[in-house]
């Protein structure tokens, strides 16, 4: 095996270039007797201390292993000669007992007061033990504290060289992985087992090894290398967060935080870390309404030059400008789920339009790291908007959905255009999130006209009495005794539903999607003829019944959260339902907006998963003025053992 993160230090295998550190410690350590070499387990901190063993060659330096609460009987009372240097290593035993924590800096103290040089490995939790320790006695200081400096481009260089495929692929791996060689061996290690597999592939492979066996970096680095302060604290970046930069000194200094001073803000300076405990972040949009009643950015009743100097976009542009903002602050969503009615009547030129909007969003999502780039980052269902009216009058019922579907082909969403015998349950599955979407199609009767009800025959001779005077008018008249007589119910079909009670759903963490409302809201501002959902308690049933978390809908124009649950029936589950504002319609009672999914990760120390599940509302308040709103509750569930 070439690359091995356990191997035991081997001089040949060293690629650090330690001169700098050495003439660093030669000097009287300032503000206390003790050098502190702080970094994360894993982090090295044995090969450094190897490191600099050999390169003050000689008899003039030691290093000293002081594991175990007996470790201080390893290390001598005495220095052999002036200018000696012990450097002591895996003290975490010793430290965690303050009695023996306090003998070692006593210790320590008395070899730096017979002229030797004292340096110490520490892990960030066992630094702060030292300084608690020491601190006041003048005998351990942060003045003190020393980083492992980041691997440079020619040693990272070094280190993949002995493996071609690892040296060929150095250029495309995350600048953040070359920078520990712990890290790096971990991935070159991927790459010898893995030699075709992508980046991507490379570094899901090294995290879902840090999860436990013989590297186990979670349990190490996090719970044993960290202090519940600490722990903390990254969680805290990790989710865009401000933290107490001074109460946190010791995690920059150990290059597991950094701060960047161009964007003012803290970063997860450790790409596993950041891996695991970055959120994934989700816009929920909907009623686009791509068309004439699209709302502009100001309502201008003058389409002249005034209008034209004012630069009157349009509210969906304002959001596109609003996710740039994001991006630019480093908080832009990683997934769009769209709810329906993307557009007004879906015509041709505007579902192309519709088109090109979504896809102007593409440049604006984040990257996270858990997530393949083959992996959809938009989820759609289409709305009784979506739906084609003019071609639910043929003898073919699936033809009204067919433009919509040939739009969006290549998103994952219910195939309303195809027979619901023929369907497949659309469901999308996000495994390193344990998160699973189901999307429901409840469009399926848009624009449908009551040909055998009495209403429609009745509206129809109602048409023939306007006596029209000429065939264009004869025409209009039926045309719109047709148009009164269409219903546009909300339905998910029977056997859509009977497919997805059967489907064997895999996410711990299940959010549904559909256009229409699962339940009445509040508010209403659309009042007509099924507005609703008409089997909403089969639906509501099936989520339910399938330990679904969240339900995201549109339709109503209107913001709302809500809480439904049926006691005596399904363990008494209780289901998140989100109705997302309007994005852009002119036909709106409150604020544009949408709704800002947050899915925290966290683990415990046998790297058991929990996740948090966080919806706000954003609305726009001004031409491009977006404001976070109200919040629902928080939704915790435990992932997979």
């Amino acid at each position: 095996m070439i690359f091995q993160v356990n191997r035991a230090y081997d001089p040949k295998l060293d690629v650090r270039d330690l001169t700098e550190l050495s003439q660093r410690i030669q000097q009287e350590p300032p503000g206390g007797k003790v050098w502190l070499l702080v970094a994360p387990r894993r982090g090295r901190k044995t090969w450094t201390l190897r490191g600099l063993e050999r390169n003050l060659k000689g008899h003039r330096a030691k290093w000293i292993d002081i594991q175990g609460e007996d470790g201080l009987r390893k290390l001598p009372e005495k220095t052999p000669k002036r200018g000696y240097y012990f450097l002591l290593d895996e003290a975490h035993a010793i430290l965690k007992n303050p009695m023996l924590g306090m003998q070692l800096v006593e210790r320590c103290a008395s070899l730096h007061d017979q002229g030797a040089r004292v340096i110490l490995a520490v892990t960030p939790a066992e630094c702060q033990l030292l300084l608690d320790y020491g601190h006041s006695s003048g005998l351990v200081s942060e003045k003190a504290i020393l980083g492992i400096a980041p691997l440079s481009a020619a040693e990272a260089n070094h280190e993949a060289s002995r493996l071609p495929a690892a040296q060929a692929l150095l250029g495309s791996i995350p600048a953040a992985w070359k920078q520990s060689a712990f890290r790096l061996e971990l991935l070159c290690h991927q790459i010898e087992q893995s030699p075709a597999a992508s980046v991507h592939d490379l570094i899901r492979s090294a995290l879902e090894s840090c999860r436990g066996g013989s590297v186990n970096y979670l349990h190490h680095a996090f719970f044993e290398g960290l202090n519940d302060t600490q722990q903390q604290f990254i969680r805290q970046v990790a989710r865009g967060e401000s933290i107490d930069r001074s109460a946190a000194h010791l995690l920059f200094a150990a290059a597991i935080l950094r701060f960047d001073d161009h964007k003012k803000r803290s970063f997860v300076a450790d790409p596993i870390l950041e891996a695991e405990l970055a959120p994934l972040r989700i816009h929920h949009i909907s009623d686009i309404h791509v068309g004439p009643k699209s709302a502009e950015t100001v309502d201008a009743k003058d389409k002249g030059s005034i209008a034209v100097a004012a630069d009157t976009g349009k509210v969906r542009d304002s959001y596109i400008q609003h996710l740039a903002q994001l991006q630019g602050e480093d908080r832009a969503p990683h997934l769009v789920v769209l709810s329906g009615d993307l557009t007004e009547y879906a015509t041709e030129e505007q579902l192309s339009e519709a088109r090109a909007w979504v896809d102007s969003i593409r440049p604006k999502l984040a990257e996270h790291p858990l997530l393949d780039p083959k992996q959809p980052l938009f989820l759609l269902v289409g709305g009784n908007h979506d739906v084609n009216w003019k071609l639910a009058m043929g003898g073919d019922p699936l033809a009204r959905h067919r433009p919509f579907a040939q739009t969006f082909s290549d998103l994952p969403r219910p195939s309303l255009e195809e027979a619901p015998e023929k369907r497949k349950v659309a469901t999308v599955y996000y495994p390193d999130f344990e998160l699973e979407f189901l999307l429901l199609g409840s469009a399926e009767l848009g624009g449908q006209v009551e040909d055998a009800q009495e209403r429609h025959l009745l509206l129809l001779e109602l048409a023939t009495l306007a006596d029209p005077k000429t065939e264009e008018d004869r025409k209009k008249a039926l045309d719109l005794a047709l148009q009164a007589a269409r219903d546009d119910p909300g339905l998910v079909h029977e056997q859509d539903l009977r497919r997805a009670y059967g489907h064997g759903y895999r996410g711990k963490l299940r959010i549904a999607v559909l256009h229409h409302p699962v339940s009445a809201l509040p508010t209403v501002t659309e009042i007509a003829r099924y507005a609703g959902l008409l089997n909403a308690g089969a639906v509501k049933d099936l989520l339910l019944k399938h330990e679904f978390n969240l339900v995201l809908h549109g339709h109503t124009h209107s913001a709302w959260f809500g809480v439904e649950h049926w006691p005596g029936l399904h363990n008494d589950r209780q289901l998140h339902i989100a109705s997302a504002p309007s994005l852009s319609s002119r036909e709106v009672s409150e604020n544009h907006g949408y709704n800002a999914i947050e899915i925290l990760r966290d683990f415990d120390e046998n790297a058991h998963r929990t996740y948090e599940l966080r919806v706000r509302r954003v609305l726009r308040k001004g031409t491009h003025n977006w404001q976070d709103s109200q919040s629902m509750p928080t939704i915790t569930v435990r992932g997979a053992d």
